[in-house]
């Protein structure tokens, strides 16, 4: 039996119940240790007392405090990465988004959530202690996520988007 300690550990972030405990049950199922919160006031210390592998975060537009959330996560961690889950679409233009490693709309296809998690564990970020720059997408020539379709196609090199 593989010891907990040397499994990878997700934090699951969202303000939905039956959404944290269906994300948690399969990610236990494909052998993560997972923890679960629906605070976002106390998340950085959430995280630094359970010192993730990897974050889920669900932000929704009608938090008008949400991505910065995720900047004040991005700052204060930088050694994980970080798969940004929202039922907003709208969310990929925000530059703000540029401190998640990944972002995909929610679905009810959790093969898509599992191969980004498997993804992000595989090919964690490198640690960078120098101020954090965002990537410049060529096909829109400005400040956002590159894309990685569903379909595996790559427009950039960084950010991975998930939606169908």
């Amino acid at each position: 039996m593989i010891e907990e300690e040397s499994m990878n550990k997700i934090l699951i972030v969202d303000e939905e119940a039956a959404i944290r405990i269906l994300y948690q049950e399969e990610l236990i199922e494909e052998g993560y240790v997972t923890t679960t919160t629906d605070d976002y006031d106390t998340l950085l210390e959430i995280i630094s007392e359970t010192k993730p592998d990897l974050v889920v975060l669900d932000v929704e537009s009608n938090r008008s405090n949400a991505l910065d959330i995720l900047q004040k996560i991005r700052t204060a961690f930088n050694e994980f990465p970080i798969i940004l889950c929202t039922a907003h679409d709208a969310l990929k233009y925000d530059p703000k988004i540029v401190a998640a490693n990944y972002f995909m709309i929610k679905s009810s296809d959790l093969c898509r959530l599992k191969g980004a998690v498997k993804l992000a564990i595989e090919v964690k970020p490198e640690v960078n202690t120098e101020k954090l720059t965002p990537p410049i997408s060529k096909d829109r020539m400005s400040i956002a996520p590159s894309i990685l379709t569903h379909k595996g196609e790559s427009h950039g090199n960084q950010f991975q988007d998930y939606s169908a």
